[in-house]
C-alpha cells in the first residue's frame, strides 16, 4: 500500500496548477493519477479474493476490471500525447 500513497494526491492539489501549465505538464502528470487508480483496482481485486459473499465479490471484480481496462485505454492515449508533445520531439525524430 505505500505505492498508492506515494502515487496519489488529493483532489485539492488540483488547484495548485497554473494556468501557465503546459500540455506537456499536464500530460506528464497524468501518469501519477493513472498509478493511482489502477493501484485502487488491483485493492478491490485483493479485497474480493477474502470476501465470503462469492456474488458481491463478482460484483466487486467487474468493477475493479473495468477501472483497470480503463486506466490501461488511458494510459495508451496519455503515451501517445506524451510522445506528440515531448519537447525533445524534433531531436529525437534526428
Amino acid at each position: 500500500m505505500s505505492n498508492f500513497t506515494a502515487t496519489s494526491r488529493k483532489i485539492t492539489d488540483l488547484e495548485s496548477y497554473s494556468p501557465d501549465s503546459t500540455p506537456w505538464d499536464l500530460v506528464s502528470e497524468l501518469e501519477d493519477d493513472l498509478d493511482a487508480a489502477r493501484l485502487a483496482a488491483m485493492a478491490i481485486a485483493r479485497i474480493t479474493e477474502v470476501m465470503k459473499d462469492k456474488d458481491d465479490a463478482v460484483v466487486l471484480q467487474f468493477l475493479a476490471y473495468i477501472i483497470a481496462d480503463h486506466c490501461m485505454n488511458a494510459e495508451t492515449r496519455r503515451g501517445a500525447l506524451f510522445q506528440m508533445l515531448h519537447p525533445n520531439k524534433k531531436e529525437k525524430a534526428e
